[in-house]
């Protein structure tokens, strides 16, 4: 396992953080952690939008929203 690092962030955001982390029931370290692990990159999704291109066989294709 790689050593921990220190981000330093203004006071108020890290206040925000850990109020989103425990109410998740979560320590600030491990939402960070997982905040991480599943924000998408702009190097991620060039590729993502890249690959459903491919699939969709370079058609584009858009889900209108439903007006129930």
């Amino acid at each position: 396992m790689r050593p921990d690092v220190v981000v330093r962030i203004p006071e108020e955001a890290r206040d925000r953080l850990a109020a989103a982390a425990a109410g998740e029931g979560m320590s600030l370290r491990a939402y960070l952690v997982r905040l991480a692990a599943t924000l998408p990159v702009p190097q991620e999704g060039a590729v993502r939008a890249e690959s459903a291109d491919v699939a969709s066989g370079g058609e584009s294709c858009y889900r209108l929203p439903s007006h129930s």
